[in-house]
């Protein structure tokens, strides 16, 4: 039985890989990086028991599309790092099931947009070098990033301590 999945680097698109990892009724962690992804489209029954996926590298560019992923209900841990995604607005509904969430190497650049992460519940976020970090401080971006993302206790890594989250917090409002 087949519980973890690496389909990287092949050009596949989201339906090639439903196609082939969508029925395989153990699959709890697939990675399908550096492939030719940018539209997402889950199925009935398809990814029934699938914790992790690893879309880093690919070409989403609409969190609509990333959206679409809360039909696995199962999901618990997504990466995508590596895409083309410039904002967190989105038509269907948020991934309230994730407990992490990496999003380095995109195109976000507007603090609201960081804030809409509050739709979620995330525990653990990975965020890096999106041009909204441009103009500040490291320290600064993780700061800010606390004081507007209520549900995380761990950034980049690092806990978050309820000290840090207090000045953090502080300083922001």
């Amino acid at each position: 039985s087949l519980t973890h999945l690496i389909m990287g680097g092949m050009g596949y698109t989201w339906t090639e890989v439903e196609r082939v990892a969508g029925d395989l009724p153990r699959l709890h962690i697939l990675q399908v990086h550096d492939n030719s992804i940018r539209e997402i489209v889950i199925h009935e029954q398809k990814f029934q028991v699938l914790q992790e996926l690893d879309l880093d590298g690919n070409q989403v560019d609409d969190w609509g599309q990333v959206c679409n992923l809360s039909r696995i209900n199962t999901l618990r841990k997504l990466r995508v790092n590596r895409n083309r995604i410039s904002n967190l607005q989105h038509t269907s509904a948020p991934l309230t099931q994730l407990t992490s969430l990496q999003l380095s190497d995109n195109l976000i650049n507007d603090w609201s947009q960081i804030g809409r992460l509050n739709e979620l519940n995330v525990a653990d976020f990975r965020m890096r070098n999106n041009p909204v970090f441009a103009a500040l401080k490291e320290d600064v971006n993780r700061s800010t990033i606390v004081a507007l993302v209520n549900s995380l206790t761990v950034l980049n890594g690092s806990t978050i301590t309820e000290n840090e989250r207090k000045w953090a917090e502080i300083d922001y409002y």
